[in-house]
């Protein structure tokens, strides 16, 4: 893992950053490796202590993502909480 892909990494993991920032560094992470970013976002949607808007937030950067790269399997958004997984949805209509 580059150290790039893991400072970015770290910010999109981290609940205290900004929304904002840990979007833009989600797009970051998809730039380098878009598969590893969409397990990332994945690992984010899981979480049931983030707020709605970041699981919606995280959904819609999942689905803009996935549009480009692959399709997500059923494992895959089986966990996401409702919020990301409606996102995901709505992004791709």
């Amino acid at each position: 893992m580059s150290d790039q892909f893991a400072a970015e990494r770290a910010v999109v993991l981290d609940p205290s950053a900004d929304l904002a920032d840990r979007v833009a560094a989600l797009v970051q992470l998809s730039a380098l490796n878009a598969e590893r970013a969409i397990q990332v976002a994945i690992s984010v949607t899981e979480n049931c202590d983030e707020s709605p808007s970041v699981l919606a937030a995280m959904g819609e950067e999942i689905a803009r993502i996935s549009s480009k790269t692959r399709w997500l399997t059923e494992f895959e958004v089986r966990n996401m909480r409702d919020v990301a997984f409606d996102a995901y949805c709505e992004h791709l209509k």
